[in-house]
């Protein structure tokens, strides 16, 4: 909380409700932070009261929420600018379009991207942020990766992430992926080529740079972003987020129902739905299905009118 706001004897915690209530309106009003920001410094502020075993129930106080919804009301919420999903027809745009220094950062970049797209990877999950070092503990490396039933004659690959976002305790989360014959964006064949050609040691990251160094996040959106620009796409409107968007709305375009999309992108939550895709030429064909309805069957006549013919 901010110095200013203390409790009446000059202590930060337990925050009591009116420390809380000033403290969110400044927050609402003076800094214009936005409702969902809002509710999750409360949230921290909870967990700090709960870590010193103290009470938190003036962290959710209904007093409180009915705050939030007047700021909400108030500020209104910002325009959402969601990026565009990376389908499995823009994904073989960015490998034709691609251009690479050396055969070796081919394979790699081949490797990452279709994984990325068939294993419905989060960012963190793969690259490697630019203020932190590569960790064995976190980061992919070429153990993670298993060839079933073979190296030679693969049916699947089994990822193991180390750490992921509904791993809390890294217990180690296994991925399926087939292998897609005759696809340019199968990532069972992509790894192949890249475990033949790189002859990596155990425990090494499971993807590098053309400097030898691990693929960090800013190298790779760079190329993302740079194919996706040679592809004759606007670049400014994807991220490292649409890989997973995109293999949702590619799941959904071949008829995977709901559960079998949660499944896929391990989701806890419904927020899959989020990056099905909703595009207007959905929209109209689904409009237009409303017209060609064959009924099942008649509605019966009421039994009054059968009488009196």
């Amino acid at each position: 909380m901010h110095p200013q706001f203390r409790n009446s004897d000059g202590s930060y915690l337990p925050a009591s409700q009116t420390a809380i209530l000033e403290w969110v309106g400044w927050l609402g009003g003076m800094k214009r932070l936005q409702p969902k920001t809002i509710k999750s410094y409360i949230t921290h502020l909870r967990v700090a009261h709960i870590d010193a075993d103290l009470p938190s129930a003036t962290c959710e106080s209904p007093l409180l929420q009915r705050l939030i919804r007047g700021i909400k009301c108030f500020t209104g919420e910002r325009e959402r600018n969601p990026k565009l999903p990376i389908t499995c027809d823009i994904l073989r745009a960015i490998l034709e379009s691609a251009t690479h220094s050396s055969e070796l950062g081919k394979l790699n970049f081949e490797a990452s991207t279709t994984l990325a797209f068939s294993a419905f990877l989060r960012c963190r999950e793969f690259m490697i942020p630019a203020s932190k070092e590569f960790d064995l503990a976190i980061h992919l490396t070429t153990d993670a990766i298993k060839f079933v039933p073979s190296f030679e004659l693969p049916s699947h690959v089994v990822l193991t992430l180390p750490s992921s976002k509904t791993d809390p305790f890294r217990k180690g989360v296994d991925i399926l992926i087939a292998r897609a014959l005759g696809t340019c964006t199968c990532a069972v064949v992509a790894l192949q080529s890249l475990f033949r050609h790189a002859h990596k040691p155990r425990g090494s990251a499971l993807f590098m740079q053309d400097d030898g160094s691990p693929l960090s996040r800013s190298n790779f959106l760079s190329r993302i972003k740079l194919s996706l620009t040679n592809a004759r796409f606007d670049a400014s409107q994807f991220s490292g987020h649409s890989f997973r968007q995109g293999a949702a709305s590619s799941a959904a375009a071949v008829r995977s129902n709901d559960y079998e999309i949660q499944q896929l992108g391990r989701w806890c939550s419904d927020s899959y739905k989020l990056y099905v895709d909703g595009s207007q030429a959905r929209i109209l064909l689904l409009s237009a299905h409303l017209h060609w309805v064959i009924p099942h069957s008649q509605h019966p006549e009421p039994l009054s009118l059968l009488f009196l013919s």
